[in-house]
């Protein structure tokens, strides 16, 4: 992911879309090496949203996101929570044909 985000973050995108956040301490890690390059001088902050229901334990990590849960705040750049129905599904065992 690293590498991905160096290569991204400098062209100046509103935000990046974190796949499979399976709590949130992904969204922190994400916001660390976010903020490492962005103390490089490649400008303005970038959002997060973040895809929080891709696996059984993303979803059972949902409660972790209130904010203040576990004593810490989230990054202020997260913007969204989001659906990942589809990874969910087929982990579930849905097929997707009728």
């Amino acid at each position: 992911m690293a590498d991905d985000v160096r290569a991204v973050l400098p062209c100046g995108p509103a935000g990046l879309l974190l796949p499979k956040a399976e709590s949130p301490a992904d969204v922190g890690a994400l916001d660390r090496l976010m903020t490492e390059i962005e103390a490089g001088g490649t400008g303005p902050s970038a959002s997060i949203m973040a895809l929080v229901t891709e696996t059984a334990v993303a979803v059972a990590n949902l409660p972790r996101y209130a904010r203040g849960a576990e004593g810490r705040e989230l990054p202020a750049r997260l913007c969204a929570l989001t659906w990942g129905g589809e990874d969910s599904g087929l982990r579930a065992g849905c097929s997707g044909q009728s």
